[in-house]
């Protein structure tokens, strides 16, 4: 797989069609509320095709990066709730969690499990997953404003990969929290990362699946990986990069403009490569 395939034309922010041949196709349930689906048609957008242009974004970037993944995305509504407000008053994080993000707002990343506030019962979103035979899924509410609420779920790690899919997918899977900014490519991108045990970039501290799976940032151009942070540029001197969709690759063919996209270290398609297939049986293993 080369660059080549998949041209991101500068000028014009167009990409030419990407091959996907010898691809490991994973499958995203996206539950989304009402109110998400209400706001995006009042600015005349259908979520049915705002998701489904994420999953087609996200081949695209697989496939320019020269990772043999895919994923497939299958969309259902959430109804058990009204108001997203009643959401995030219930959702909570699991005890076990890696890396809760949001404390202060209960944001679950692994067990996703919200209480119902008519009933008082629960509601996990595990069931829909199973029905749906998805791998991965992914939470889409709108909360309003400018800010941007997300989390990954687990960090898929070594332990993993020893135990084997069935301890994993119970709470290996994507999660998100969406708003308005977050229907970019580049943050379902970035979120779906650690579930293949990708990390941010080289000041991410987690233990990752295999030690390259880092973003990449190149202070000279400057820009960043989609899994990168803005730490690296700020401390160059830089107030943010520019963020690409690719994901880190040694690989001298993939590169973006000419530039590299990885080294040693930072090699995040290689790690995809090397756990597609284990995310890819989740669906095979849930409660």
């Amino acid at each position: 797989m080369t660059f080549s395939s998949f041209i991101l034309l500068a000028a014009t922010a167009q990409w030419a069609p990407a091959s996907a041949q010898n691809a490991q196709v994973i499958s995203i349930l996206v539950l989304y509320t009402d109110k998400a689906s209400v706001e995006l048609e009042r600015r005349g957008r259908r979520i049915e095709d705002e998701i489904a242009f994420i999953g087609h974004m996200q081949n695209r970037i697989f496939a320019s990066s020269g990772a043999r993944a895919q994923v497939t995305v299958k969309a259902q509504p959430w109804n058990e709730f009204n108001e997203d407000s009643h959401v995030l008053a219930h959702l909570r994080c699991d005890p076990s969690s890696l890396n809760c993000m949001d404390t202060n707002l209960q944001v679950p990343l692994l067990d996703m499990i919200a209480k119902k506030t008519s009933s008082g019962g629960e509601f996990s979103i595990g069931k829909h997953r199973k029905q749906a035979s998805a791998d991965l899924d992914s939470l889409r509410l709108w909360r309003g404003g400018w800010d941007t609420l997300g989390g990954a779920g687990s960090r898929l790690i070594k332990a993993d990969l020893a135990a084997g899919p069935a301890a994993a997918a119970g709470r290996a899977y994507l999660s998100l929290i969406a708003v308005e900014k977050a229907w970019l490519w580049w943050h379902f991108a970035h979120e779906i990362g650690p579930n293949f045990g990708l990390g941010d970039d080289g000041h991410d501290a987690d233990e990752l699946i295999e030690r390259d799976g880092f973003g990449h940032v190149d202070t000279a151009f400057p820009f960043r990986t989609v899994m990168a942070g803005d730490g690296a540029c700020n401390k160059a001197g830089f107030a943010a990069c520019l963020r690409i969709p690719l994901y880190s690759n040694v690989d001298p063919a993939v590169t973006y403009l000419g530039f590299p996209i990885g080294k040693p270290g930072y090699n995040e398609a290689a790690t995809i490569n090397k756990t597609a297939s284990f995310v890819a049986q989740y669906s095979d293993h849930l409660p």
